[in-house]
């Protein structure tokens, strides 16, 4: 990988840090909003009117309120799967635009209803309502870890793509860096190095 595209991955990593560490911040004072502000039951507040409101619920499942009870296994699994990422974020295994948000992003998610899960008695604080359609009521957190699996999900599906067409083109606009750079990136290298070598 060539200097300006190394650049260009550190950077887009440092930005996805920056707004997932602003994300779990947003998610902790939201929470402690509700908790202040509302009773749990079904008082609602209309945000926006016949699309989002706001109420309080406790929820002691995973996201949109699957898995409920499973309060250890649930602990357990984040902690595991945030541990994963992080490895996987250090090793460089996937570098890619998308991956960085992606991973910091689920990881942000991950960390906002874990505080809730260890201080709160197992439950996690959710209070976005759709009065659109009929969906479990969730948080920041949970948003953060749908859009960030998305984001992963999607690098995964254009790197199948591109190997099933043999080309680098889908992912170039994200990774900032294809098969054909990394070519001219090693022929200028052999060439710089020849040239030494002559003189």
């Amino acid at each position: 990988m060539s200097k300006t595209n190394n650049k260009k991955y550190t950077g887009s990593l440092i930005a996805a840090i920056i707004v997932s560490v602003i994300a779990i911040i947003a998610d902790r004072f939201s929470k402690i909003a509700v908790t202040e502000y509302f009773v749990t039951g079904n008082e609602k507040v209309s945000v926006i009117p016949g699309v989002i409101s706001f109420c309080y619920r406790l929820n002691n499942g995973a996201g949109f309120s699957i898995l409920e009870g499973k309060t250890v296994f649930l602990i357990a699994f984040t902690a595991v799967a945030m541990a994963l990422i992080i490895y996987l974020l250090v090793c460089g295994k996937y570098r890619s635009t998308l991956t960085n948000w992606g991973f910091c992003l689920v990881i942000s998610g991950g960390v906002g209803n874990l505080i809730d899960r260890v201080f709160y008695g197992g439950q996690v604080v959710d209070f976005i309502s759709t009065d659109f359609m009929d969906f479990p009521v969730f948080n920041v957190a949970d948003i953060c870890v749908t859009v960030g699996a998305a984001l992963v999900i999607l690098y995964f599906v254009i790197d199948t793509v591109n190997e099933k067409n043999g080309k680098d083109k889908l992912k170039e606009g994200f990774d900032g860096i294809s098969n054909e750079e990394s070519y001219e990136d090693s022929e200028a290298e052999e060439n710089s190095d020849t040239a030494k070598g002559e003189k």
